[in-house]
């Protein structure tokens, strides 16, 4: 198994078509955020726009930096809110968006303009505060993967990722779902920062390792969990070779 780990489908950035990535010019924030979603649920994202389109993958309670490619009613975020406003009632409204490598078609009811914003943007590496501690987090985890310690506890692993990625991981699939084969021999376990390190609330985290000798790495996406200064993974890509 490789790729973003979700228990779901995935439609990369390559799916998209040329339409597809022209977004209508004005249509709202630079960037989105789910909202009103319960901490143990996820926005679910889907094939097209309504609930008769099957679920193909899932945003976190939590997840921010979301990018929005167009809604229908095809109108722009201020068309829409003047036509709201005046009294216009519209069917639910779906959005096209992306996080990462996940794109699907979002009920725009769960979406709310990322207050980080632009502002939000940090390029440097963290010397503080909890972000600084999460290459050391991400190495806790993978060093408890390797060692089998979710197995015996499993309740542990929710402590460190969300429900969705905790589920798909512990899978009874045959096979290692994080790792990517029925066994490793893991050395060399070295945790840096991705680029950019922190992309409004997000954090990004690689782990490189050799498994039977090969360099490989796994990506990590994490995110604060609301309320509290704890970070979670909220998304795991790979493994790739190096």
């Amino acid at each position: 198994m490789k790729g973003v780990i979700l228990a779901a489908a995935l439609l990369g950035a390559s799916a998209m078509s040329a339409a597809a990535q022209s977004p209508l010019d004005g249509h709202g924030p630079d960037a989105w955020a789910v909202t009103g979603v319960a901490a143990d649920d996820t926005l679910n994202l889907r094939a097209g726009p309504g609930t008769r389109y099957p679920r193909i993958a899932k945003l976190a309670p939590n997840a921010r930096g979301i990018d929005m490619v167009v809604c229908v009613p095809t109108l722009t975020y201020q068309q829409y809110r003047a036509l709201e406003a005046a009294g216009h009632k519209f069917a639910a409204r779906w959005c096209l968006v992306r996080l990462g490598e996940r794109l699907g078609w979002a009920n725009a009811a769960y979406l709310a303009e990322d207050a980080g914003g632009p502002a939000a943007l940090d390029a440097g590496i963290p010397t503080d505060g909890p972000e600084a501690a999460l290459p050391g987090v991400v190495h806790d985890f993978m060093t408890r993967w390797i060692n089998g310690d979710f197995y015996r506890d499993r309740g542990a692993l929710r402590r460190y990722v969300t429900p969705d990625i905790a589920d798909h991981l512990l899978a009874d699939t045959g096979a290692d779902n994080l790792l990517d084969g029925q066994d490793h021999d893991i050395r060399d376990l070295d945790v840096t920062w991705g680029e950019p390190p922190i992309l409004r609330g997000r954090a990004n985290l690689v782990a490189h390792y050799r498994n039977f000798g090969q360099a490989q790495r796994l990506e990590f996406g994490m995110a604060r969990v609301p309320g509290s200064d704890r970070f979670a993974i909220i998304e795991i890509g790979g493994p790739f070779d190096e």
